[in-house]
């Protein structure tokens, strides 16, 4: 059986014992802050891997980011964001 959930982000990856714990999250409204149009990455999966499949899911995510430059995808973001269109400060949640 096939599990699915829909995320919006990583809100920590860490590793312990040979295994990667990858806890994800999905924006939702902060009910915590005063500013209604606030959010913030609340919990919804966590997954767990070891070493090899971790790196073995990097390898695929590395594949599909060199895709993307090729479609100027990523060319595109990174161009608005020196071109200061877009900040961090704009992402729906919070950017280190």
């Amino acid at each position: 059986m096939t599990q699915e959930a829909f995320v919006d982000g990583p809100i920590k990856v860490s590793m312990s014992s040979g295994v990667v714990r990858i806890t994800l999250g999905e924006l939702e409204k902060d009910t915590d802050s005063t500013d209604n149009n606030q959010k913030r990455l609340n919990e919804k999966i966590r997954l767990f891997m070891p070493l090899e499949g971790f790196l073995r899911t990097y390898g695929a995510m590395t594949n599909v980011l060199k895709q993307m430059e090729e479609d100027g995808i990523l060319k595109k973001a990174k161009e608005r964001m020196e071109k200061k269109e877009v900040t961090k400060e704009d992402a729906p949640y919070p950017v280190n």
